[in-house]
């Protein structure tokens, strides 16, 4: 039996023990609780090797179940105030996993695609498929004087590139026709506003949740 297939079994049986906990104590608010928010980590945990982000959004949401479900069990909040945290500490959360994981995820690329070439634009497949343009550019590059070609994972439609024009490219350092394209400068710089501005409000919305100011 495959390691994942394992894993995925024991997985599933934790979250049939969990399920028949929540039957057997359904009145008793704290335990259903507490075993939602583990089924929510085990689940998420089961669904990261295959859907990746989904797993990681229901893992942040166990865990801000939680804590928020602690807080007013201590009757630190409200209901109201309660589901706001559990929002706001959802979301932090996930932008964390995302800031880390986009830090190992470009440690890794570095380390397998360790080759950067300059690689030139010699043709644009074009879609028939859709009443839009969508282009599929190829590229050629040479290494160690010998030529290869690749064609750009998908289709796309806005900035599209000019036959002739000259990009750089990652190169698998093992496999010369193993490729990766970064995204743009305006993609990552997007990408990267967008998680620190949740992150920042998140964070301002649970400080403010503590400090009784909403």
């Amino acid at each position: 039996m495959k390691k994942e297939q394992l894993l995925n079994n024991i997985g599933f049986g934790v979250i049939v023990v969990l399920l028949l906990v929540i039957l057997v104590f359904q009145k008793n608010v704290k335990v259903v609780l507490y075993a939602i928010s583990l089924i929510g980590v085990v689940y998420g945990l089961m669904n990261i090797p295959k859907k990746g982000a989904s797993g990681f959004i229901f893992i942040c949401l166990g865990i801000s179940l939680a804590i928020s479900g602690t807080l007013y069990f201590i009757k630190y909040f409200d209901l109201k105030q309660t589901f706001t945290l559990m929002i706001a500490a959802s979301v932090f959360l996930l932008m964390i996993i995302t800031l880390v994981f986009t830090y190992l995820r470009k440690k890794m690329l570095d380390e397998n695609y360790s080759l950067r070439v300059n690689a030139t634009v010699t043709d644009l497949i074009s879609s028939d498929n859709t009443n839009s343009k969508f282009y599929q550019p190829c590229y050629k590059y040479t290494i160690d004087g010998h030529e290869y070609s690749v064609l750009f994972p998908g289709f796309i439609s806005k900035r599209i590139p000019k036959i002739g024009d000259v990009v750089q490219i990652r190169v698998d350092k093992d496999d010369y026709q193993n490729v990766y394209f970064d995204k743009s400068f305006t993609e990552r710089l997007f990408d990267l506003i967008l998680v620190v501005f949740l992150l920042i409000v998140s964070l301002v919305i649970g400080v403010l949740q503590f400090l009784w100011l909403i």
